[in-house]
């Protein structure tokens, strides 16, 4: 009975090495939009250097609007990885105007903003193709923080200078024009990151929701600013930029993680070969639980020896054997010896 268990076993597995995996599941992409959310907020240092004189204030300003992003994942591991990462256009609102008063030695210098507030884009000008971090579920994947480039491209900084003898002298630098705009990139020592975040999951459906979150830590100084003669400003922005996105819908269910548990159950045993059994060379075209529960847990696409390999192992590492019929398969290499012996049978016979 051991031997004519032994002969089965071999000719399965000949048979599935002899079949090369059917499935193959490309990179998918996404591309969405983030709304900005509290608390994300830039603050503003200003300061002015004129007649030898110098001095800054700063002011803070909570953020609004969109932005977009545009991100491939795929299912290493039977679970959503993300790969490649850009993050792209919208328009951020500073929603309050600034308004900076500065006292200087020679005089009174106002700097404030109209009332439309400061409107910049983050992006990325160089985005890595992968996350140093794969973004499995819950994971942070991280891009360094250079690769955010903020631009300050509308609004006004008006400046007042009152000398103790003489007019006021007023200057009007309008961020729009190109030569006026403000722009950085981030030298944070903190790297931006991407949170994937498992949401809920539709097992009739087959889907699982994910939210997205991404936070972009903003820290850069502008060039001195001409001030028309009579001195210059400097720009530094820092804050953090945080947008989040819910509503990522995926076809497929994540498995629970436990190698060898083919039922998805929390536990691996008996049952757990009975239900690899059940799924002998099947096929899929779904990663996942609904995968892993037909025993395709290398997730190519089929249940065959490959898999059988994986389970083998599972059982030894809870000090149990893999069983057929009350018989004990055996180990992986004499497997395989048995399978090469069922090739060069059938040769003989056919001979």
């Amino acid at each position: 009975m051991v031997r004519s268990s032994f002969r089965l076993a071999a000719l399965l597995g000949c048979c599935a090495l002899l079949s090369a995996p059917a499935f193959a599941l490309d990179p998918f992409t996404i591309d969405t939009t983030l709304d900005v959310v509290s608390p994300s907020a830039l603050t503003f240092n200003v300061g002015i250097s004129a007649s030898g004189d110098s001095d800054s204030d700063s002011d803070s300003s909570p953020l609004s609007g969109t932005a977009d992003v545009l991100f491939s994942a795929d299912f290493e591991g039977g679970n959503l990885r993300i790969t490649d990462f850009e993050f792209t256009g919208g328009e951020i609102v500073v929603d309050q105007a600034l308004n900076l008063d500065f006292s200087l030695g020679f005089g009174l210098v106002t700097i404030d903003a109209d009332g439309t507030g400061f409107q910049g884009v983050p992006s990325t000008d160089n985005p890595p193709t992968t996350l140093s971090i794969p973004a499995t579920p819950g994971t942070l994947g991280q891009f360094p923080a250079s690769d955010g480039i903020i631009t300050i491209n509308q609004g006004n900084i008006h400046v007042v200078v009152s000398p103790l003898i003489g007019s006021d002298t007023i200057i009007d630098l309008d961020l729009s024009d190109p030569g006026n705009q403000i722009e950085g990139t981030s030298t944070s020592s903190d790297p931006g990151t991407v949170t994937v975040t498992q949401g809920a999951i539709d097992t009739l459906a087959n889907t699982t929701q994910y939210s997205l979150t991404v936070n972009l830590p903003v820290e850069f100084d502008s060039p001195a600013i001409d001030l028309d003669g009579q001195g210059t400003a400097t720009v530094s922005v820092s804050g953090q930029f945080q947008s989040v996105v819910t509503d990522i819908t995926v076809d497929f269910i994540p498995w629970n993680g436990l190698v060898g548990d083919v039922n998805q159950n929390g536990s691996v045993g008996q049952d757990d070969i009975d239900a690899f059994i059940d799924g002998w060379r099947s096929t899929n075209d779904t990663p996942g639980k609904l995968a892993y529960m037909l025993g395709d847990m290398n997730f190519d696409g089929i249940t065959n020896l490959h898999d059988a390999f994986i389970l083998h192992e599972a059982l030894k590492g809870q000090n149990l054997s893999f069983q057929v019929g009350g018989v004990n398969i055996p180990e992986p290499s004499t497997m395989l010896l048995g399978v090469l012996g069922c090739v060069a049978l059938m040769a003989v016979r056919r001979r």
